[in-house]
C-alpha cells in the first residue's frame, strides 16, 4: 500500500546502520538525521521539529527519515513543514506495529505548498500545504493532528482508536474570496465589448431588466427585479450614476444593496450586495446567520486589462466573500427609480450604449475550498484537503473531532464504534462501516448540515458614457444586474454509503448518497430527532440522487421499514419495497418516500401514518394482509393500485393521474369521518379508453361514507368507472357495509363526444351493482344535458345504478330534479340522511331532529301532508316526538294492550314487538283490530292483518294528522313494541 507519492525524489536508503532501541527526546531537536531506532518517544517537554533548509528545499516531500521503527509515541509536539511519514522502513515500506499520540502534530500548518501524486498517477492542479501517512497494526489518536489546508491524511491499521482525538485540517483559501470554506465553481464567465448599439430606456423598467445585445451564449432577463440607484457629481459637468437590479429568486434569504464610496472623485466606487441567510442549528435549536457579500467594481480601473484578468474563474471586477459576522456597512440602499431626464426617466431616450464593456459570471456555490469540476476526473477521492481512515479490524470514533477537510474515507466495515458525540464534518465523503452484533445505530456520525452558502449567483455588470448636449452634463453609467437562489448552508454529499449490521439499522443522520447505498440488515428504522436536543439533523434521511441506483438492490435483506424521515429515489426505474415472493413483515412510513420513477411494495403489513407517499412520474402499486392510512398522502401522476385484505383509511389523500383500482376483500372503511380526498383522472388527456374508479370486488364490511373521490374525465377520455356494490334499492341499508361513498364528484374537462364517465358493474349473469352515495356532485361539462335532459356525459352499462342521497350543482341541489334521470340510472333516495346529504331542523320544545336536505329543500314535495310544501315549512315531517306513541290496557273483550300513536295520511305504518329485550324485533301482526281517527274528530274501523303494517284510509278532510289504536290481546308473555311510521 502506497497511497501517497511526492513529486520530489529521493536518493535510495543507506545500508542498515546500527538500530537502537529507543529513540528518546525531551527537549528541542531539529536535527534532519536519519533515525535509527526500533522505538520512537517524544516525552513530555520535548518539540520533535523537522528544519526546512534555505537553498536546498524540502528535507523530504514528507518526513521519512526513521529507519527500521515499529513504534510511535508521542506526548508532547512535533513539527514539519511538509509533514510525516509513520510507517517502517527497511528496504521498503510496511506496516509499522504502533503509533500512539497524545500530543501535537503539526503536518504542513501556515505555509507553504507542494504538489501531490494522487492514486491515478496526474499531479493535482492545487497545491497541497501538508501531511500526514500513518501505517501500523495499531494506531491511536487522544491529542491534535493539524494538517495544513488542501493536504492530505492517511491512517491506515488495524486498530484504529481516535478515543477523544481531534484530526483538523485548516481552512482552505480562495485567492480574492477570503477566508471561507464555500468554493465558487462558475460555470460561464466573459468579459467583453458589445458593438450593437442598445438603448437602455427600452430594456431597463421599475420592475424587469434585460441585457441587450446578449452575448450568444447568453440568455439572462431580470422579470421581477428591484432597482436601486445612487447618483454623484463629483464636479458640475459630471455625474457618475450606479445601479443595481437585482432578482431574488428565495425571499428566505434576504438582501442588502449598498454603494461603497472611494476618495478617486472619478472613481467613486462600485456595489455590495450583502445576503443574510438564517438556519437553525439542529443540535442545539440556536438560529445562526451566515452573510455573503458580491462586490462589484463596475470595470472601473481594470476595464483595460479585463480579459486577462481571473481569480478563481470569475472576471475581475467581481469578488465574493462568506463570513459569520457581518461588515458594518453603513445604511442599506432603499429602491429608486430617480428623475433625471424627465419625470421617472433615469435614462435619456436617445442614447445608446455604444462599445460597451460588460462582464458576466455564473457561479454555483459549494462547501469546499474546490469544485468536483477542478478536480482530475470530478472524482471526490481526488479533491485537495482529504482525510483517509481505513481499519481492517475496528475503528473508534468515540467523542473524537475530525473537521476542515473537502473529503474523508471512512472505512471499518468489521467493527466501527462510536459514541453518537463526535463531530465530523465534511462536505464530501464515502463511508464503509459496519459492526459484529446485531444492532447499528447512525446518529452523529457526520454533520449533514454545513454552515456554508450554496446555490447560485448570476451577474452582469457594464458601463457607458453619455453626453447630454443640451445641459453640457457628462454621464458615466454603472450597471450591475444580479440574480441569486441561494441557501445559508450546504448539505454534506456521500458518495458512497455501506453499512454492514446482521440485523437492526438505526438512522437518524441525514444522508445525501450519489453513488452506491448498501445496507445489509434486515430491520430498517428512519428515525425522527426533534431541534435541539443535540442531533446534528432533525431526522433521518436517506436522499438517493444516482439515477442507477434501486432500493431494492441497495437493501436485499430488508423485511421491517419503518421511516419518520425522508427517502427519496432519483433513479429511472420502478423502486420495489418488497417482492412478492419475500414480502416485508412490515412496512411503516411516518414520513415522506419520494420516487421520480414510481413505487411498488409487497408487504404483509403496510401502516401509512402521516406520512407522503410519491410515485413522482410512474405508478404506485402496493399489495399486501392489512393496510391502514392515517393522514397520509400517496400521489402517483400514473395509475394507482392497492390490493390488500383490509384496508381502513382516515383523513388520507390520494391523488392517482390516471386511475386508481382498490380491492379490500374483506374490509374497507375510514369510519365515516370526513377527511378523506381522492383525486383520479387529470392525466387521462388525450389517451382514448382509460380506468377512473375500480373497485371490482365488493369488501364484506365497511364503507367510504367521509371519503370524497373526484374522478376527472379530460377533454376526448372515455373514462370507465366498475364499481361491485350490491343494488339494495331505495333502501337505508344501501349504505351500509356496501363500500358507500360520501362524496363521488364528477368533473368534465371537455365537450367533446368521446369526453365520457362510463359507468358499469362488476357482477355478470344478470346481476345489478350499485354505487351508494351520500352526495353525488356534477363539476364543469359534466352538468351538460342534452335535449330529454339526460346528463350528456355520463352513460351507463345496464348492470349499474348510481343511488344518491344529494346531488349538487354549483352549491345548489339537483336531488329531487335528477331523480330516474339517464334512463333511471340516477335514483335518489330521500330517507337517507348521511354526513353530506343531512341537514338539521329544531323542532318544538326544542328537539333537534336530522332529515334529508334534499327533501328538506324540496319545493315539490310536502311530506307531512300538511299542505305546505317542505321549503317552506316549519316542521315538514313527522317526528317520533310529533307521534305520542303510548300504551294502555283495555277490558274490551278480550283483554288487551292498546297502542296509539299519531300518524299522518298515506303513511304506511309499521308495527314490531319482541318478548325478550335481548331478541331482535319480529313483525307484529296479531292485532285483532285498529282505529283510526282525525284528531278533531275521525273514523274507525277493524280488521286482522297478516302483514306488519298498513295503511289507514279516508283521512278526514282538512285534517292532516291521524290518531291510530293498535289491539293486543294479552296471553301472558310480555311483549316490547316499536312502531315506525315510513310517509
Amino acid at each position: 500500500m502506497f497511497p501517497l507519492v511526492a513529486a520530489v525524489a529521493f536518493a535510495a536508503l543507506p545500508v542498515k546502520a546500527q538500530v537502537l532501541d529507543t529513540f528518546y527526546n525531551d527537549t528541542l531537536y531539529t536535527s534532519g538525521n536519519n533515525i535509527n531506532a526500533t522505538n520512537f518517544f517524544n516525552d513530555y517537554g520535548g518539540t520533535f521539529s523537522v528544519p526546512y533548509v534555505v537553498g536546498n528545499g524540502w528535507i523530504s516531500d514528507l518526513y521519512q527519515q526513521w529507519r527500521y521503527t515499529r513504534n510511535f509515541t508521542n506526548y508532547s509536539q512535533m513539527d514539519c513543514f511538509t509533514g510525516f511519514r509513520f510507517d517502517r522502513q527497511i528496504s521498503g515500506h510496511t506496516m509499522a506495529d504502533s503509533f500512539y499520540n497524545a500530543g501535537a502534530i503539526n503536518c504542513g500548518v501556515g505555509s507553504g505548498s507542494f504538489f501531490i501524486v494522487n492514486p491515478q498517477g496526474v499531479t493535482a492542479t492545487v497545491g497541497g500545504y501538508g501531511g500526514i501517512y500513518v501505517w501500523a497494526t495499531n494506531i491511536f489518536n487522544s491529542g491534535a493532528i493539524t494538517v495544513g489546508a488542501n493536504g492530505l491524511g492517511i491512517f491506515s491499521g488495524k486498530n484504529i482508536e481516535f478515543n477523544h482525538g481531534d484530526l483538523t485540517m485548516e481552512v482552505g483559501f480562495n485567492t480574492g474570496l477570503g477566508v471561507t470554506n464555500t468554493a465558487i465553481i462558475p460555470a460561464i464567465g466573459e468579459v467583453n465589448k458589445t458593438t450593437n448599439e442598445w438603448n437602455p430606456a427600452a430594456y431597463f423598467s421599475q420592475t424587469s431588466a434585460q441585457i441587450s445585445p446578449a452575448p450568444s451564449f447568453l440568455s439572462f432577463s431580470l422579470f421581477n427585479s428591484t432597482p436601486y440607484f445612487d447618483v454623484a457629481s463629483p464636479n458640475p459637468t459630471n455625474r457618475i450614476v450606479r445601479m443595481v437590479f437585482i432578482q431574488n429568486d428565495t425571499p428566505t434569504v434576504p438582501y442588502n444593496v449598498y454603494f461603497r464610496n472611494q476618495t478617486n472623485a472619478l472613481a467613486i466606487g462600485g456595489a455590495n450586495i450583502e445576503w443574510v441567510g438564517s438556519y437553525t442549528d439542529p443540535t442545539s435549536g440556536t438560529v445562526l446567520n451566515n452573510y455573503l457579500y458580491l462586490t462589484d467594481d463596475y470595470v472601473v480601473g481594470s476595464s483595460t486589462n479585463l480579459l486577462a484578468k481571473y481569480v478563481s474563474g470569475m472576471p475581475a471586477n467581481y469578488s465574493l466573500n462568506q463570513q459569520t459576522t457581518p461588515l458594518g456597512l453603513s445604511n442599506p440602499e432603499v429602491s429608486s427609480w430617480p428623475s433625471l431626464f424627465g419625470p421617472n426617466q433615469p435614462f435619456p431616450s436617445d442614447s445608446t450604449a455604444n462599445t460597451n464593456i460588460y462582464s458576466y459570471m455564473d457561479a454555483s456555490l459549494v462547501a469546499a475550498t474546490v469544485g468536483t469540476n477542478q478536480v482530475y476526473g470530478g472524482a471526490y477521492t481526488n479533491l485537495p484537503g482529504r482525510f483517509e481512515i481505513s481499519a481492517t479490524n475496528e475503528l473508534n470514533l468515540v467523542l473524537s473531532s475530525i473537521t476542515g477537510m473537502n473529503y474523508l474515507l471512512l472505512k471499518s466495515t468489521n467493527n466501527f464504534d462510536t459514541d453518537y458525540q463526535s463531530l465530523i464534518s465534511a462536505p464530501y465523503s464515502d463511508i464503509y462501516i459496519g459492526r459484529t452484533n446485531c444492532s447499528f445505530v447512525v446518529s452523529n456520525l457526520l454533520q449533514s448540515s454545513l454552515p456554508f452558502y450554496s446555490g447560485e449567483i448570476k451577474a452582469w455588470s457594464s458601463r457607458w458614457f453619455y453626453s447630454d448636449t443640451n445641459s453640457g452634463i457628462n454621464y458615466e453609467f454603472r450597471m450591475l444586474m444580479v440574480e441569486s437562489s441561494l441557501s445559508p448552508n450546504s448539505q454534506s454529499q456521500q458518495q458512497d454509503f455501506v453499512l454492514n449490521s446482521s440485523n437492526n439499522v438505526v438512522i437518524a443522520d441525514s444522508l445525501h448518497i450519489s453513488r452506491n447505498l448498501s445496507l445489509n440488515c434486515t430491520n430498517l428504522v428512519l428515525t425522527t430527532n426533534g431541534v435541539g436536543n443535540g442531533a446534528g439533523s432533525p431526522e433521518g434521511d436517506l436522499y438517493l440522487t444516482s439515477p442507477t441506483l434501486s432500493w431494492q438492490a441497495a437493501v436485499p435483506r430488508l423485511r421491517v421499514l419503518t421511516n419518520s424521515g425522508v427517502i427519496s429515489l432519483n433513479n429511472s426505474t420502478i423502486n420495489i419495497f418488497g417482492t412478492p415472493a419475500t414480502p416485508y413483515y412490515s412496512f411503516i412510513n411516518n414520513g415522506t418516500i419520494f420516487n421520480l420513477a414510481g413505487t411498488t411494495i409487497n408487504a404483509n403489513s403496510f401502516e401509512l401514518n402521516g406520512g407522503l407517499l410519491y410515485a413522482g412520474l410512474g405508478s404506485y402499486y402496493a399489495r399486501s394482509i392489512t393496510q391502514t392510512w392515517t393522514n397520509g398522502y400517496i400521489y402517483a401522476n400514473g395509475t394507482i393500485t392497492n390490493i390488500t385484505g383490509s384496508l381502513i383509511i382516515s383523513n388520507a389523500t390520494v391523488y392517482a393521474g390516471k386511475g386508481l383500482t382498490l380491492v379490500a376483500t374483506n374490509l374497507l372503511t375510514d369510519g365515516s369521518v370526513p377527511g378523506s380526498l381522492w383525486t383520479l383522472g387529470e392525466n387521462n388527456t388525450g389517451s382514448g379508453i382509460a380506468f377512473g374508479l375500480n373497485l371490482a370486488t365488493k369488501p364484506t364490511q365497511g364503507d367510504l361514507l367521509g371519503t370524497t373521490i373526484d374522478c376527472v374525465a379530460t377533454a376526448n377520455s372515455l373514462v370507465y368507472q366498475v364499481w361491485s356494490g350490491q343494488d339494495r334499492g331505495y333502501d337505508n341499508s344501501g349504505f351500509k357495509d356496501n363500500a358507500a361513498i360520501g362524496q363521488l364528484i364528477l368533473d368534465g374537462r371537455g365537450t367533446d363526444p368521446r369526453t365520457q364517465f362510463y359507468f358499469c358493474g362488476s357482477a355478470g349473469g344478470g346481476v345489478t351493482n350499485a354505487i351508494y352515495v351520500d352526495n353525488l356532485i356534477l363539476v364543469n361539462t359534466a352538468t351538460n344535458e342534452d335535449t330529454s335532459h339526460n346528463l350528456k356525459l355520463l352513460t351507463f352499462s345496464n348492470n349499474i345504478v348510481i343511488y344518491y342521497a344529494q346531488a349538487m350543482i354549483n352549491g345548489v341541489t339537483v336531488a329531487e330534479k335528477l331523480n330516474h334521470r339517464n334512463n333511471d340510472r340516477l335514483r335518489w333516495v330521500p330517507t337517507y340522511t348521511g354526513i353530506y346529504s343531512s341537514t338539521n331542523l329544531v323542532y318544538p320544545p326544542g328537539v333537534t331532529n336530522t332529515f334529508n336536505a334534499a327533501l328538506t329543500d324540496s319545493s315539490d314535495i310536502d311530506s307531512d301532508h300538511d299542505g305546505i310544501v317542505n321549503v317552506q315549512d316549519a316542521t315538514p315531517f313527522l317526528t317520533s316526538y310529533q307521534m305520542d306513541f303510548n300504551i294502555a290496557i283495555t277490558n274490551v273483550p278480550p283483554k288487551s294492550a292498546r297502542l296509539s300513536w299519531t300518524t299522518i295520511p298515506s303513511a304506511t305504518n309499521f308495527v314490531y314487538y319482541k318478548t325478550n329485550l335481548l331478541q331482535p324485533w319480529l313483525p307484529f301482526t296479531n292485532f285483532t283490530s285498529y282505529f283510526h281517527g282525525g284528531i278533531a274528530g275521525g273514523k274507525s274501523g277493524s280488521n286482522s292483518f297478516a302483514t306488519p303494517f298498513f295503511t289507514p284510509t279516508n283521512p278526514p278532510a282538512n285534517d292532516f294528522r291521524t290518531n291510530v289504536w293498535v289491539h293486543d290481546v294479552l296471553n301472558g308473555v310480555p311483549h316490547f313494541y316499536r312502531v315506525l311510521v315510513q310517509p
